[in-house]
């Protein structure tokens, strides 16, 4: 009777060790792969990908960090990555199963990230307006003193810009700037943000993934998500003459209410002209103002009915301040 105990125990902790999970390097893995074939294995690598959001489609790899390191093909729920832009080319540690000699490890479950990506999370700000961050610039020692290190997490309207004067970037650069008391203030795009970058828009509703760069006056952006474009923003209906007698009364009280709208109205064209560049300007003149509007050279085409003159409906970008200049205006 104790034979057939001692028997069926031996069996019960031959099983149990053969379901275990086993904890292995990767560079074990590729040297010893088909001795862990059919069993769960823990491993550590650095999990990249190169698509920006996770799908079911997504190729996930883990790699080893040697220089001549195997790289598998995970097979994962995009579920597993809470936060994929943090696992990105860092290490993790993983739990998956291990088939033959196939590059593929199998029904992955994603186990933590390593203590350096942990602590890069803490460091995040919650997210906030570039407005509000913007303002904080005026004390640019404090400030960075603040957010050193941190990843700011920031939303606002293209261009992003404080309260003084926007100045623009030239073409094919990835930057924009702007006014910070006596000098300016870089916002620097990343390669891989480039894309879209390229393909923003004034009024465009923007969330960016940021540091303050060593440089003192500099922004580093690293990831750029178009949250809502201009086109699909709900314009407000004004009366031009109105918003500019608005902006000579109170200046702060009128931008509350008009800044970065998408403002809609009917006017007279009071000049029209074409620069250089091939983006046309309508100029609307209301209360002794002079509004410029700046067309992209697509909305350009749609002036060509057009003349000094004649009544347009129109639909622009409004920054803030004074109201001479409405950007990515477009007829309607």
């Amino acid at each position: 009777m104790k034979f057939i105990i001692m028997s069926l125990m031996l069996c019960l902790i031959k099983v149990m060790a053969a379901d275990a999970t086993i904890m292995v390097s990767l560079a074990d893995l590729k040297a010893n792969q088909t001795k862990f074939s059919g069993k769960r294995v823990i491993t550590q690598g650095k999990l990249f990908f190169t698509d920006k959001k996770v799908t079911s489609r997504t190729k996930v790899y883990l790699k080893d960090g040697s220089k001549f390191g195997k790289t598998y093909l995970l097979q994962l729920k995009p579920e597993e990555l809470k936060s994929p832009e943090l696992v990105n080319g860092n290490s993790v540690t993983v739990e998956v199963s291990v088939y033959g000699s196939s590059s593929m490890l199998r029904s992955c479950v994603f186990k933590s990230l390593d203590d350096k990506t942990l602590a890069g999370k803490a460091l995040s700000t919650p997210e906030m307006s570039f407005k509000e961050f913007a303002g904080e610039l005026d004390n640019l020692h404090q400030c960075r003193e603040k957010y050193k290190g941190k990843i700011l997490n920031l939303t606002g309207y293209y261009p992003l810009q404080n309260n003084y004067s926007y100045y623009s970037s030239f073409s094919g650069t990835n930057y924009t700037y702007f006014r910070v008391k006596d000098s300016s203030f870089y916002i620097y795009y990343a390669k891989d943000t480039l894309k879209d970058f390229e393909g923003l828009r004034h009024g465009d509703k923007i969330n960016i993934k940021a540091k303050l760069s060593d440089d003192e006056r500099q922004l580093d952006v690293a990831e750029l998500k178009v949250l809502e474009k201009f086109a699909d923003r709900k314009a407000m209906k004004v009366d031009l003459g109105r918003v500019v007698d608005a902006y000579k009364k109170d200046m702060i009280k009128a931008d509350d209410k008009y800044k970065q709208q998408k403002l809609s109205f009917r006017d007279e064209i009071y000049d029209m002209s074409i620069e250089a560049s091939g983006e046309a300007s309508v100029t609307i003149r209301r209360s002794y103002e002079y509004i410029y509007c700046k067309f992209s050279k697509e909305q350009t085409r749609r002036l060509a009915r057009y003349s000094k003159g004649d009544k347009i409906r129109l639909e622009g970008f409004h920054r803030g301040g004074d109201l001479n200049y409405l950007y990515n205006c477009q007829v309607k």
